[in-house]
């Protein structure tokens, strides 16, 4: 894919942020381009099911028919028509007649998900409306949020950086988020998450009230080459530890009284080795 779109960080943080206007609505996004519909964008709760454009390469349906031997097209065509009839979700009945594992319709709603939302975001002149539904019809567990899909987004498309990324937080051993600087358009996106679970969930990146203000902050830092280490305290006493590297800023949360001696010696004895390209 990344050979087919020149990526723009700026596009994509746009199209996550009229994502997040949605306010944990259900309904779907429609991205139109000169009146003509590109795709739509479909979400529960304000968390993606799955997305489509006319650009999109393969179906989602290849890419259930390539990840399970379980599956053929006949029987795929079978219960697509039986879910068209009865409104319900092509892929959790397929998990549910055991023709594909939970782990791959997830793998495989990711993969289209997250292609046709760059398609969406690289378009050029696109305009976005609401259009509401009323009943949730998908399972929570087969649903994505913003990080997710941005940081499948970034590995599709920055392999190596978020490798190198990854090494990063797994050598400090904080919970925490790694973030690619595009100094070019001065925006930072996320291309690696360590415990997720651990770190507060309104300061996650494209998640809760305080993601403006984190995002703003890192990137009204991120072209300051003197700034390579700095921490402050979260609205809940919590200390957040900034540690930037060639090419990545990592967000580290702090618990416990000698967790910040430890990341400083973690730190000195860090590779000074280059963020892989």
């Amino acid at each position: 894919m990344g050979a087919e779109l020149a990526f723009r960080p700026g596009a994509w943080v746009g199209l996550v942020a009229r994502v997040e206007q949605t306010a944990g609505a259900t309904g779907a996004l429609v991205c139109e381009v000169d009146g003509r519909q590109l795709g739509s964008v479909l979400l529960e709760r304000g968390r993606v099911c799955w997305a489509v454009t006319r650009s999109t390469r393969r179906r989602l349906s290849d890419l259930l028919l390539e990840r399970s031997s379980d599956l053929t097209r006949v029987q795929l065509e079978a219960v697509y028509r039986l879910c068209r009839a009865r409104s319900i979700p092509l892929g959790e009945e397929l998990v549910r007649r055991g023709f594909v594992s939970p782990r791959q319709l997830r793998e495989a709603l990711v993969e289209h998900t997250s292609e046709a939302l760059v398609h969406m975001a690289e378009a050029d002149r696109a305009t976005y409306r609401w259009v509401p539904h009323r009943t949730p019809t998908y399972s929570p567990k087969y649903t994505f949020d913003n990080l997710e899909l941005t940081l499948r987004i970034g590995r599709m498309i920055h392999q190596e950086r978020s490798d190198a990324a990854e090494a990063r937080l797994a050598a400090l051993g904080f919970p925490g988020v790694a973030f690619r600087v595009a100094e070019d358009e001065g925006v930072v996106l996320p291309v690696a998450v360590r415990d997720r679970d651990r770190i507060p969930a309104a300061h996650l990146p494209c998640e809760g009230p305080d993601l403006r203000a984190l995002r703003q902050w890192l990137e009204s830092h991120a072209g300051r080459e003197s700034l390579r280490f700095a921490v402050w305290h979260d609205g809940e006493g919590r200390r957040v530890a900034l540690v930037r590297t060639e090419m990545l800023l990592l967000v580290l949360w702090l618990d416990g009284a000698s967790a910040l001696g430890l990341l400083l010696a973690r730190l000195a004895n860090l590779p000074a080795v280059g963020d892989a390209e």
